[in-house]
């Protein structure tokens, strides 16, 4: 089961090229089609709400653990996200990441959007996150495509591998290796994990 073996050939004629983190910015709110034509560094750029189609052309997208940096927010209910090769790198910290809406949503992330209610589909994700001391009263939900998911996830792959040392102070913690949190109402079909999920919550 590889990405590549998936990647089906999409009809791009109409498609307009993402060559810069920039172009990635200027989707925000669009509900037009777009093809990546080189891998893509979005560790500093903002997320963006997108009801589009996305077609990653099989090129890496490198993303932080972080709420307010990555790719997407929200994704509409036309919005499709398709042949990405999502790329975490290698994160520890021993410290809780700040919830940047700064409120009482407690901290979530989901790597290609937050909030999915259309498709996300062919995707691959590699990489590494170790909170080794997640001593925090914030829920925590993280989903390696997204948090929560009321679309589709379809066709994915996750080899990314998770270890979470927390505290029983938070309501919960939500680890899923494709994603979801229990409460969405959206399908993930046809997708593996192959990551490991490690997780240990002290009293």
């Amino acid at each position: 089961y590889q990405l590549d073996t998936i990647v089906m050939t999409a009809d791009t004629t109409a498609a307009s090229e993402i060559w810069t983190e920039e172009d990635f910015a200027a989707m925000n709110g669009s509900s037009d089609s777009y093809i990546l034509m080189q891998d893509l560094d979005l560790t500093d750029s903002p997320r963006i709400e997108f009801n589009g189609t996305f077609n990653g052309n099989g090129h890496t997208i490198r993303i932080p653990f972080s709420e307010k940096n990555g790719m997407f927010t929200t994704l509409g209910e036309q919005a499709v996200v398709e042949n990405c090769i999502i790329d975490y790198g290698s994160y520890s910290s021993a410290n809780p990441p700040a919830n940047y809406y700064d409120d009482d949503s407690g901290y979530n992330f989901g790597g290609v959007a937050l909030d999915n209610n259309g498709t996300i589909s062919k995707c691959e994700a590699n990489g590494s996150i170790n909170l080794s001391r997640y001593y925090s009263d914030q829920n925590v939900m993280i989903g390696t495509f997204c948090v929560a998911n009321n679309g589709e996830i379809s066709y994915c792959r996750s080899n990314v591998n998770y270890t979470i040392v927390g505290h029983q102070r938070a309501w919960w913690y939500v680890l899923s290796g494709i994603g979801g949190d229990p409460w969405s109402e959206g399908t993930i079909e046809n997708c593996l994990n192959t990551g490991d999920i490690n997780a240990t919550i002290h009293n």
